[in-house]
């Protein structure tokens, strides 16, 4: 084959993945759009009614590309377990932290979505006033970053 065939169809394999993964996020930005728009109607009026989806598919994103096209091949593939896992920690923490952070963040821009999870969601709300270092700290102890990332993958 001739080196200028063989780049063509690797550069067209290349846009169509890409072309596929940008669909994949966009389409799950509106999944998560919607699924917010019939859950929580408080977010109806407020900035965090587009902010929320954007902060779970970056989320999801920031764990799946690393996880999927460095530390699974150039660990896992290749049986050096331990070092798989510290990364994958790493990754995880980072994860926690960011999410945790801009969920907070979110809240705090919006009055109405605070007072929204007060009344319907009282234990949250509780638990997301114990400060960041709580809520990381319980997210990473209890793997609930494992089971958030599993249901906004399932709700795709």
């Amino acid at each position: 084959m001739k080196p200028q065939v063989l780049k063509e169809r690797i550069l067209n394999a290349t846009t169509r993945r890409v072309v596929r993964h940008t669909l994949f996020w966009i389409a799950f930005y509106l999944l998560q759009f919607y699924y917010g728009l019939v859950s929580i109607p408080a977010l109806i009026i407020a900035p965090a009614m587009f902010l929320n989806p954007l902060r779970l598919i970056v989320g999801a994103a920031f764990v799946f590309y690393p996880l999927m096209y460095w530390i699974v091949p150039r660990f896992f593939a290749r049986k050096k377990y331990r070092r798989g896992i510290f990364w994958s920690l790493v990754l995880f923490g980072l994860f926690v932290v960011m999410d945790a952070l801009w969920e907070i963040r979110i809240l705090n821009s919006c009055a109405s979505c605070w007072e929204e999870l007060r009344v319907k969601q009282p234990e949250y709300y509780t638990y997301l006033h114990r400060g960041l270092l709580g809520t990381v700290l319980t997210r990473l102890i209890s793997f609930g970053f494992l089971y958030q990332l599993m249901v906004q993958l399932a709700t795709c």
